[in-house]
């Protein structure tokens, strides 16, 4: 099956070698022996043939990346997908484009500014606390989904993270209630617990 897709990927038919990458990708390491054929395909004109190759390679692993001025330039694109795609690409030099991903947090598409939270989060590390405070401002979105990933992007960036999480948490509390500092404190000892649980989810939650 490998040596089958490996061929596709001279296809003529463009989106029959954009198809090829992705299958390569989602096979992961075991599509080891498709890498030459994937690096080519990072130097096709059509963006989507582009990302679709760089995904893969991310996927597979071994070493084999875009530049990552190409992928920063892809950011800019005017198709969402790209965008997106330009994102994953980034993945583990996440810290070396920061400023460039926190601009996508606030993004016009919902799943770039999801993918951005997600790979700030699982890829950066507690190298991204500078972005804590634009992570802080997802945590306002209209949308369930970046809110989410930008909460568990929160909790892996590790203390200082976490604390701006939980500081959030109190004060929405003290909102809701009316009453800052009536009774006792929910989040004694540094931790609500729901707030505990929802720490330990974060760290117990393998990036992908």
């Amino acid at each position: 099956m490998i040596a089958g897709l490996s061929r596709a990927l001279e296809d003529e038919d463009a989106l029959a070698r954009e198809s090829a990458a992705m299958a390569l990708g989602h096979m992961g390491r075991a599509s080891s022996s498709a890498v030459p054929g994937l690096v080519r395909l990072l130097g096709e004109e059509d963006p989507h043939l582009r990302m679709s190759a760089a995904w893969a390679l991310v996927k597979i692993g071994g070493g084999e990346r875009p530049p990552l001025s190409a992928l920063v330039s892809d950011l800019r694109d005017a198709d969402p997908s790209i965008r997106a795609g330009a994102i994953w690409g980034i993945g583990i030099e996440a810290q070396e484009a920061l400023p460039e991903l926190l601009r996508m947090l606030k993004d016009e598409d919902l799943h770039v500014r999801i993918v951005a939270a997600t790979v700030l989060g699982n890829t950066a590390g507690p190298r991204a606390a500078s972005a804590i405070p634009d992570l802080v401002s997802a945590l306002r979105e209209g949308e369930c989904c970046v809110r989410m990933s930008a909460a568990m992007a929160l909790g892996r960036i590790g203390p200082k993270g976490e604390k701006a999480l939980l500081d959030l948490i109190r004060a929405s509390r003290r909102t809701d209630s009316g009453k800052a500092g009536a009774g006792p404190d929910p989040t004694a000892q540094g931790r609500s617990p729901h707030a505990a649980e929802l720490i330990a989810s974060f760290r117990d939650r393998d990036p992908k």
